[in-house]
């Protein structure tokens, strides 16, 4: 009963905390995560520098139509990091799932060509209309899997729905005990909730989503980015 009781409780805070992502207006969804740190920008980086890898791996058809990468963002926020993946000149069909819907109206609004739809990183299921298995080349967090309140749910709809999965951690899994902390985001000045990710924890969730491979990009301080397949 004691456990049922702190389930529900953390679900109730997960609920609260989606306030945080939803208390945009339109002038801060546009500006949210253009003035990150300079250190994190070796993160996006290797993670555009991984997707123009798996890019390049693929042909052109019979006719000799150039390939096209299709990529669902879990956490897409604004579509920012499209916008680096556009500059790197590869050829996208991309479809981005955020909890917040001011956020994905400002994703829509740059890049009306892409799919962005309001939605659950643990239930795209229900926005994608099914778990169609390998329906893209790679499934991306970007400092996204530690805000979830089910983690290892959304790696394993990540692993069914895609060939590749590629996360970049801000605080990648650690030696510390798994815990779930508060934190305070900037732009609605609003609580939200983060697993600080112990390492014997992330490995089980990537033995149980059926993860058989794991490389590992260290870049700049703390940032990491992880290839699983």
């Amino acid at each position: 009963m004691r456990l049922k009781t702190i389930g529900q409780m953390t679900s109730k805070l997960y609920a609260m905390a989606t306030n945080a992502w939803q208390a945009f207006n339109s002038d801060t969804a546009d500006d949210f995560l253009r003035s990150s740190e300079s250190r994190e920008q070796s993160a996006r980086k290797k993670v555009v520098s991984v997707l123009f890898d798996a890019y390049r791996k693929m042909k052109f058809d019979k006719d000799g139509v150039e390939p096209v990468l299709k990529v669902l963002e879990f956490g897409s926020g604004n579509g920012e990091r499209l916008d680096l993946v556009l500059e790197a000149g590869i050829k996208v069909d991309w479809t981005g799932i955020d909890i917040s819907s001011v956020l994905v109206d400002s994703a829509a609004r740059r890049h009306p060509s892409q799919t962005w739809v309001v939605g659950n990183a643990e239930f795209p299921e229900k926005v994608l209309g099914g778990l169609k298995s390998n329906a893209y080349d790679v499934c991306l967090f970007c400092h996204v899997l530690e805000m979830l309140e089910s983690p290892e749910m959304a790696l394993k709809k990540a692993k069914i729905l895609a060939k590749v999965t590629v996360i970049e951690f801000f605080e990648p899994p650690n030696e510390t005990v798994h815990r779930t902390e508060i934190g305070l985001l900037p732009e609605s000045n609003l609580p939200y909730l983060r697993h600080e990710i112990g390492r014997e924890t992330y490995l089980t969730w990537l033995a149980n989503a059926e993860f058989g491979n794991l490389i590992v990009h260290q870049t700049f301080g703390k940032y990491e980015v992880h290839v699983l397949s």
